[in-house]
């Protein structure tokens, strides 16, 4: 069975999230591996590849994948037309929060994983990494999808609303996929892949995993152990990064265009999320 939906993204916007309610509605079928991301990093390992995925998907009302990178900053137009040329007839979910909780999720994220080319300063990072600002690219994903699949097929789901009431949101959704909504009032959601819970590497974690005594060392260990003794040495993130007022100002004036033209897109206020409230609770976190 070929999948009937994708969603598509934004990264960092709860995908993860959908990704788990979804996979315990009873009509729906979700590939076990979220993020397979055969139409942008993996496409060399063929459509039979993609097919195995969806093994025991035949009795599913909806069938479907997760992967952000579909709509991720340094992924353009070859990603909307691969998956144009392949499933043309496919539904497409679209998650959006507010524009600067994403950017300093994106920024977390990048810790996490050790990018070498990060600053470890956010207020740095900001200022220098294209791809923080840049992964607020609203505006530009919806007008690409919606040039290849038409608005009809694009549904967007904003974090805020999804988490103010999941009940619902399941229920837009499900009726969106043409599965059945009162299944999706029974699922109970819960947050997932939240950058404020997590740990990131210090400099002893990133030299130690560098060391081939280590990780030979390691190798003889019981997995658990390994990965018990990983979370040790990295540090927790605490709250949220805390903005320069100026780099703030500069972010705000860079996504604005982005930002104010998604919201349209959707048709919501422009002034939808605001930009003072989310953070000042960021500040009251912080604190």
């Amino acid at each position: 069975m070929r999948p009937d939906f994708l969603i598509i993204g934004s990264p960092k916007c709860g995908t993860t999230t959908l990704w788990h309610a979804l996979s315990r509605h009873p009509q729906v079928f979700m590939t076990r591996q979220k993020e397979p991301g055969f139409f942008s990093e993996h496409y060399g390992r063929g459509w039979d590849w993609y097919m195995s995925l969806f093994e025991g998907s035949q009795h599913a009302v909806a069938a479907g994948e997760a992967t952000p990178a579909y709509s991720a900053y340094g992924y353009g137009e070859e990603v909307a037309d691969r998956i144009a040329r392949h499933l043309p007839a496919v539904k497409l979910i679209y998650m959006l929060r507010h524009p600067l909780r994403k950017i300093e999720s994106e920024w977390l994220q990048a810790r996490k994983q050790s990018r070498r080319n990060v600053s470890w300063n956010f207020n740095d990072s900001v200022r220098r990494d294209r791809f923080v600002i840049g992964s607020v690219n609203y505006l530009d994903k919806l007008r690409l999808y919606e040039q290849r699949f038409g608005r009809e097929r694009i549904h967007v789901i904003f974090l805020e609303e999804l988490e103010a009431d999941w009940s619902g949101g399941l229920v837009r959704c499900s009726r969106f996929l043409g599965v059945d909504e009162t299944a999706a009032c029974t699922i109970r959601l819960e947050a997932q892949n939240v950058a404020s819970r997590q740990r990131v590497d210090t400099t002893a974690s990133r030299w130690l995993r560098r060391s081939s005594a280590v990780r030979r060392a390691a190798a003889t260990l019981p997995a658990p152990l390994t990965r018990a003794a990983a979370a040790l040495i990295k540090r927790s993130v605490s709250g949220r990064p805390v903005w320069d007022p100026v780099v703030r100002s500069m972010a705000i004036d860079r996504i604005r265009e982005q930002v104010e033209g998604a919201l349209k897109w959707c048709d919501k206020p422009v002034d939808y999320w605001g930009w003072d409230e989310p953070d000042a609770q960021a500040a009251r976190d912080a604190a």
